[in-house]
């Protein structure tokens, strides 16, 4: 399924989600901080990676526009009801912006970095998804590492 940036982050504002083109919802792709087989912190991303769910990684010394920076998997039990958009919407935003800060010093909500999120759709919820992946998004491809980038 194709996927499109539906907004970026700019100074003073909140960290923002992709949103599918032709109307279809992706899930999230499936995140795993331990061990292989989903998104983790550090992974990098090129820009056709990061056009499909579950789109291959690049080792990030070769050129890429995105890496992971977090990764959360929410708490709700299986059968938990869809919370809506806006509430699954913010509270990923919210995680994002927290873990930028306490990962690299400087507020989410401030840097000049494209901060952005796949989180759960509730076309998928009813099948356990409940992955939020964090990463930030450069204008043009680079073999820099999130770390060496200035947030500001």
């Amino acid at each position: 399924m194709l996927v499109v940036l539906a907004a970026a982050l700019a100074a003073g504002g909140c960290a923002a989600s992709f949103d599918v083109e032709d109307g279809a919802l992706p899930a999230s792709p499936e995140v795993d901080d331990d061990v292989d087989g989903g998104v983790r912190p550090g992974d990098c991303f090129t820009e056709e990676g990061l056009r499909f769910v579950g789109g291959a990684t690049v080792p990030c010394d070769q050129p890429h526009v995105a890496e992971v920076y977090a990764v959360d998997v929410r708490a709700e039990s299986m059968d938990a009801p869809w919370p809506g958009v806006e509430t699954v919407q913010r509270e990923a935003s919210d995680f994002c912006n927290d873990a930028f800060g306490q990962e690299f010093g400087v507020a989410g909500q401030i840097t000049v970095l494209d901060i952005l999120f796949f989180r759960p759709q509730e076309a998928t919820w009813a099948d356990g998804d409940r992955d939020v992946a964090c990463f930030i998004r450069l204008p043009a491809p680079t073999t820099d590492r999130l770390i060496d980038l200035d947030p500001l």
